[in-house]
């Protein structure tokens, strides 16, 4: 477990125990994050799961909450190695921010933004996942919002760097 959260009881803790579509923002952060020589296989796994044009604007909104986090966040975003099986907390918590929002639920929304990125950029990042969850709900890929009850608490400011792999 990371400094970063509190201790989230009864989560998922490998990628088998996630919906596919929880396993397809997790693998696609994941390999984003890892940098411009795996983004092909990102654009190739959105191609042939949503078909080219629902694809690239599915990428194209993960592109732009990615960014968002990317550019603002308010501490370490922990993540582990593509292939790994297991899920951290910032897996899950990049996850369930994406199905607070097809759920509809703001507040859950604007929490999970205010954990990941710094006050400033939280509407703009409630926005980009607003977007982004409904390009997947457009494709039939819902993503349940799991940390509903238990929502990880950031413990504090920004360290860097952005994001850190757990193993």
């Amino acid at each position: 477990m990371t400094p970063d959260h509190a201790i989230i009881p009864d989560q998922p803790t490998t990628m088998r125990e996630l919906t596919s579509g929880e396993q397809l923002v997790i693998w696609t952060f994941r390999r984003w994050a890892g940098g411009g020589r795996q983004w092909p296989m990102v654009w190739r796994e959105f191609h042939s799961r949503f078909q080219p044009a629902a694809g690239r604007a599915a990428l194209a909104a993960f592109v732009r909450v990615f960014g968002v986090i990317c550019g603002n966040a308010s501490r370490t975003i922990r993540y582990h190695q593509p292939c790994c099986p297991c899920v951290s907390p910032d897996e899950l918590l990049l996850s369930a921010i994406i199905g607070a929002a097809q759920q509809g639920d703001i507040e859950n929304v604007r929490g999970y933004a205010r954990d990941l990125v710094v006050e400033h950029a939280a509407d703009e990042l409630t926005h980009r996942v607003f977007d982004l969850s409904q390009a997947f709900a457009d494709r039939s890929v819902m993503i349940p919002d799991r940390l509903s009850y238990a929502r990880p608490v950031s413990t504090g400011p920004a360290e860097r760097p952005l994001a850190a792999t757990v193993h």
